[in-house]
């Protein structure tokens, strides 16, 4: 799931407050800049006229927090609105890179 944030006074703040997954894929393919937070561990958009960012779970972060949520002992982790993440193909592929990360 993503989160856009726009610069002050950007118009139209309220147009990408929240994200499917499939559509941060396609704004990639629209020429929006992937780059990565090395202390959060995810992934963010920003948009080719630079006022624009998003931040959003990708498979490496979502395999990165299986693993961190494995290590610490808890039983399992939960995805708000995974309805959402599903891609056109009608796969999850957040869901498939927690499952790698926690195999039964």
């Amino acid at each position: 799931h993503g989160h856009c944030n726009y610069g002050a006074g950007a118009p139209h703040r309220d147009r990408h407050a929240a994200l499917a997954f499939s559509r941060t894929q396609k704004l990639i393919a629209e020429g929006w800049a992937v780059h990565w937070d090395h202390d959060a561990e995810v992934p963010w958009l920003s948009a080719p006229d630079g006022h624009t960012i998003v931040a959003y779970d990708d498979r490496n972060s979502v395999h990165r927090k299986a693993q961190w949520a494995r290590k610490q002992g808890f039983a399992g982790m939960f995805f708000w609105a995974i309805h959402q993440d599903r891609m056109p193909e009608g796969q999850h592929w957040l869901i498939k890179a927690a499952e790698q990360a926690w195999p039964k």
